[in-house]
This record gives C-alpha cells, sequence and structure tokens, in this order.
C-alpha cells in the first residue's frame, strides 16, 4: 500500500509543479490604498458646478514584468440635480517633455440619472517608458439648461518598468515640468 501512495503523491506534485508554469493571460491586481482626494479644477462661470469628476489611483495590474495603473474615474450630477444629466468625456496621457503617450479618446455620451454616476476604470497603456506623466481627463455635462466644464488631472512615474502615482508637487519638483515652470 505504502509503494502506491508515493506515485500517486509524486504526481500530483509533478502536476502542481507543471500547472505553476503555465501563465495565467489575466493581470494580477495590486490594491492602492487611496489618499486624500484632490479637487478638480471647475469651469462653471462661478456657481455650482453641475459635475462632480474623481479621479483616483486604484490598482497595479502587473503581468509578468508589465505593469499598468488603473484610475478609478467617478463623474457624478450635483446632489440638487432636477433631471438628467448627459456626460462626455475625454483622456489623455502626456509626458513631462510635452509628447503624447495617449492621445485625447473621447468617450460616448451617456445620461446619467439625477440620483445616479458615471463610473469607469481608465488604464495607462502597457509598456509606458520610463518618465513622469499626467492623466488629464475632460469631462462635460449638461441637463439642456446648464453646461459645465470639469478638468482633473493625476500624476505617476514610471521607473524601470513600475508605476509610481505621484503628488502635483513631487511631479512639479521633479520632472522635466519643473525645468520648464522654472524657465531661464
Amino acid at each position: 500500500m505504502r509503494g502506491r501512495i508515493v506515485p500517486i503523491l509524486g504526481g500530483l506534485l509533478i502536476g502542481a509543479a507543471i500547472g505553476g508554469v503555465v501563465r495565467s493571460t489575466q493581470p494580477i491586481r495590486v490594491p492602492i490604498l487611496r489618499a486624500e482626494k484632490q479637487p478638480a479644477s471647475s469651469f462653471n462661470e462661478g456657481g455650482d458646478s453641475l459635475i462632480t469628476v474623481e479621479l483616483e489611483p486604484n490598482a497595479i495590474l502587473k503581468q509578468g514584468a508589465v505593469e499598468q495603473l488603473e484610475y478609478q474615474l467617478d463623474i457624478n450630477p450635483r446632489a440638487n440635480a432636477k433631471s438628467n444629466v448627459a456626460i462626455q468625456y475625454s483622456t489623455e496621457i502626456v509626458g513631462d517633455d510635452g509628447t503624447q503617450l495617449q492621445p485625447p479618446a473621447i468617450s460616448p455620451a451617456v445620461s446619467v440619472a439625477a440620483s445616479s454616476g458615471h463610473s469607469q476604470r481608465v488604464t495607462t497603456p502597457p509598456g509606458t517608458r520610463d518618465g513622469y506623466f499626467v492623466m488629464r481627463i475632460q469631462a462635460a455635462g449638461s441637463d439642456g439648461t446648464e453646461d459645465t466644464l470639469e478638468v482633473i488631472e493625476r500624476y505617476f512615474r514610471v521607473k524601470g518598468g513600475a508605476m509610481i502615482p505621484v503628488t502635483p508637487d513631487e511631479y512639479f519638483e521633479n520632472s522635466n515640468a519643473h525645468v520648464a515652470r522654472s524657465g531661464p
């Protein structure tokens, strides 16, 4: 009986070892602890903005040596909105040297009920080169009477393929944007 157990266990161990070699096509998702939320810039000519926009780092997606940064985008009508709000936004990623990593991509327009919102996960492209970058979302909202444009930016760094969210202060102190801002 003892002789029979060894081959079975050996087969299980070999099977587990072979299974461990097979690569998954799904990235490993490593959640990011959320820091203090940063406000969006509002272009609403004074009054309360019709929409609020939040864009926060959510997770690092790892697939082998390749990483992507995932952001959670939430666009919500203000609390006292009286009717549905049409929402449309663009997403772009620009390097600190002014080069576009991802040219503006415009979302389809969606109608959002006054009591709900729109959520979307937005990711950086895989294999992003080293450097400092800004992800910029421009979101427009309209209820047929009032229009709003909100702009929100989040900064990140890529170092040796690793994606690192950074604060605006870190971005402007350490990136080429600092050189452009300080001038000759």
